[in-house]
């Protein structure tokens, strides 16, 4: 008897209907029904050994292609990566420590979210991602907040330029970013130099587990100041990704995030990154980040990040194994 007929014998045996079998791993464990906790307990316990196995793999096969990818997952004590120490570009996921640094450097400055700059649309790049672009002709004024969300929520380009010319370069960036203790993230790029040479983006950089470990940072300190919390509410309502980490989040599940994706080859392929943390029903949180490279498909973040959940939660249970269970 194979592993798949285990579960299904286990199941029938404690009159859960064969047909759950197909739901999927953040369903089973996440979502168990009224009086199924031990079965969730033994199909996750079966799972395991298939599972640990699959996540340590470099490639991950989805539909149509396979891409290699780092990943991080943290929840307090819980840790689990792949590749999570390897620098992977970030693309547009350097929005986020930009935001950061434009948070400290707005607060140090005397600044507000409401002071602006004045900008004139014939200056910006109009053959780069730039929704904003579309709500304004000739010059007009940005408030730091309008940046902010324009460049987290929608990803524009041009508003993440502004936010450089206005508030600091790239190098200002990763100093600031290094001061807080993350020196696996490096920031030295801006969009449009990205854009001008696209084999440069690894320049902007930073390892899976050091960007757990930022995500982490600004879970704790969400509330240290109305710019923190201000970037803390931009990210939640990001319009990128849906495909992403968003479409395996756990049922009542919330998203704060920021994603990036680098500019495609000949044959459809790019890198597709999402980072941010993922606030569970019960009140607890993972911080996670995944670095696809070369991917074909939208789906294959998701595919990673479910596996990460699936991970996480399984470290969970070998440390608090019900004695019935464990080996002798």
């Amino acid at each position: 008897m194979d592993a798949k007929e285990k579960v299904l014998a286990t199941m029938k045996e404690a009159g859960q209907p064969l047909n759950a079998g197909k739901m999927k791993i953040h369903q089973i464990i996440f979502n168990p029904t009224g009086g199924t906790q031990r079965v969730s307990e033994i199909l996750l316990f079966l799972l395991l050994t298939f599972f640990l196995a699959y996540i340590q793999t470099t490639e991950v096969k989805g539909q149509s292609s396979y891409f290699s990818y780092g990943a991080s997952i943290m929840n307090g004590e819980l840790y689990c990566g792949h590749q999570e120490d390897s620098a992977f570009a970030m693309h547009s996921v350097m929005k986020f420590p930009q935001a950061l640094y434009v948070a400290d450097y707005l607060h140090k400055k005397g600044l507000t979210l409401s002071d602006s700059v004045l900008v004139n649309k014939d200056s910006l790049d109009a053959e780069t991602w730039s929704p904003m672009l579309s709500i304004f002709e000739g010059m007009r004024y940005f408030t730091f907040a309008e940046l902010i969300e324009w460049s987290l929520k929608q990803s524009d380009n041009n508003a993440c330029d502004l936010l450089f010319a206005s508030c600091g370069q790239p190098d200002a960036v990763e100093k600031y970013i290094h001061t807080l203790g993350f020196k696996d993230i490096h920031v030295q790029l801006t969009e449009k130099e990205m854009k001008k040479n696209p084999h440069r983006a690894i320049e902007n950089s930073a390892t899976p587990k050091e960007m757990a470990r930022l995500l982490e940072w600004f879970y704790l300190h969400r509330d240290d100041n109305k710019n923190i919390s201000f970037i803390w509410d931009t990210m939640a309502d990001c319009n990128t990704g849906q495909q992403r980490i968003a479409a395996v989040l756990p049922k009542d599940g919330k998203l704060i995030h920021k994603t990036g994706s680098g500019f495609p080859s000949s044959d459809g392929r790019q890198d597709r990154n999402d980072v941010g943390i993922v606030l569970l029903p019960d009140g607890s949180h993972l911080s996670i980040a995944i670095f696809l490279q070369k991917s074909k498909e939208e789906k294959g973040v998701a595919e990673v990040a479910e596996q990460c959940l699936m991970r996480i939660q399984a470290d969970g249970f070998l440390r608090n194994m019900p004695s019935d269970l464990q080996m002798p």
